[in-house]
């Protein structure tokens, strides 16, 4: 073969590879998650969902806002190139509207998503977890706690040690229900507790119903109990026992790809919560959850 050849040859095939370069970028550009599909790989939103679920986020109490992943839900859904969304967990739950308004959220979205349990994911996050299409969870995870905190603190005794009198002005009968400075009635604790059981009935029967629960498995839900990842296999709260590698496997399966590339969804934190270590951040929180604890007296929980 002349040189003559052998150059055209190479011409000819440098020209190729040009052209097929040129054409995925042109596809890349012009059709969203063109170069993805061509090359086998799935975008999947990884959406954090860590410590109190609450309206608003506190970084001294550890509070995570459901402003922020109902945001991010929304956009992964909309968005043509995430093909699923991953509920990225470790959370042990939060305040009953914040939790009702996440797992909603949950619900609502149109495309695949998979929860995956770290550390835990108990009582509201699970709640999200439940509303997921699929739950995966380590051995040693904490998860469960189906269920309604409900109390106050009531030191009407010790004033009496001291000799000190609650002088008691309300507009109504049970205007100052759950003060501490007073015994509640019968009729009041019956009242408290029926609302507790009113949100228990909503929050079980929601899980139940998503997760396909047997009469047994309702009957220990109704607990409250918080398992390990085993027996929440056998209770119905978790469908697989793994990690990442379980959970790559299962998006690569459902979205028919030969590769997962997670899109971080998550909020940028600020300056002055990046300053803040993990360790200061849970101190400062412990400390705060102590010092505001006889405030507190009527708020309920979805929390371990």
């Amino acid at each position: 073969m002349s040189f003559e050849q052998v150059m055209g040859n190479f011409t000819r095939y440098l020209f190729f590879i040009l052209g097929v370069g040129l054409l995925t970028v042109l596809l890349s550009s012009l059709i969203p998650g063109a170069y993805e599909r061509l090359a086998g790989v799935s975008n999947v939103a990884n959406i954090p969902v860590t410590g109190f679920i609450a309206f608003e986020s506190d970084f001294l109490q550890g509070t995570n806002s459901i402003r922020d992943i109902i945001l991010s839900l929304e956009q992964a859904d909309n968005d043509p190139e995430i093909k699923a969304i991953m509920l990225d967990i470790n959370s042990p739950g939060g305040y009953p509207v914040a939790s009702y308004e996440l797992q909603s959220a949950v619900s609502a979205v149109r495309k695949p998503v998979v929860s995956i349990i770290r550390e835990v994911g108990a009582s509201g996050a699970y709640w999200a977890a439940a509303s997921s299409d699929y739950i995966i969870a380590s051995e040693l995870s904490t998860v469960g706690s189906i269920g309604v905190n409900g109390g106050y603190l009531e030191f009407s005794g010790l004033l009496d040690d001291f000799n000190v009198t609650y002088v008691r002005v309300v507009s109504g009968e049970q205007k100052d229900v759950g003060a501490p400075f007073r015994a509640v009635t019968a009729k009041e604790a019956a009242d408290m507790q029926a609302m507790i059981d009113e949100m228990l009935f909503l929050f079980l029967n929601d899980v139940a119903q998503k997760r396909n629960l047997s009469d047994a498995q309702i009957a220990f839900a109704k607990t409250g109990a918080v398992v390990l990842g085993r027996e929440g296999v056998v209770q119905g709260f978790v469908d697989e026992i793994g990690g990442s590698k379980e959970l790559d496997a299962y998006l690569k399966s459902i979205t028919r790809a030969n590769k997962i590339q997670f899109v971080e969804y998550a909020r940028q934190a600020s300056l002055l919560e990046s300053l803040l270590s993990t360790s200061a951040k849970q101190g400062v929180s412990f400390a705060l959850d102590r010092a505001i604890v006889p405030f507190l007296f009527t708020h309920t929980f979805l929390n371990n």
